[in-house]
């Protein structure tokens, strides 16, 4: 419940954090918050709560069918 929104403000914290470091000592496109803000972004994309968790029940509910974000 709720991955999407949190695969969304986590990868926004991500680059947050990144943008506080600049200018990086390492390299600037392959740094550890760009990998993770990525991976966080990918956690939206799979529907891990169907599998494992409350997920499908979650997407049977009446405010999830009327607003999908909430899947």
């Amino acid at each position: 419940i709720g991955v999407k929104i949190a695969g969304y403000t986590g990868a926004l914290l991500f680059f947050l954090i990144y943008l506080a470091v600049l200018p990086s000592e390492h390299n600037p496109i392959f740094d550890e918050h760009i990998i993770h803000a990525l991976i966080a972004i990918g956690f939206t994309f799979v529907p891990s709560g169907d599998w494992l968790g409350f997920g499908a029940w979650w997407a049977k509910r009446d405010i999830v069918k009327r607003f999908p974000i909430l899947k």
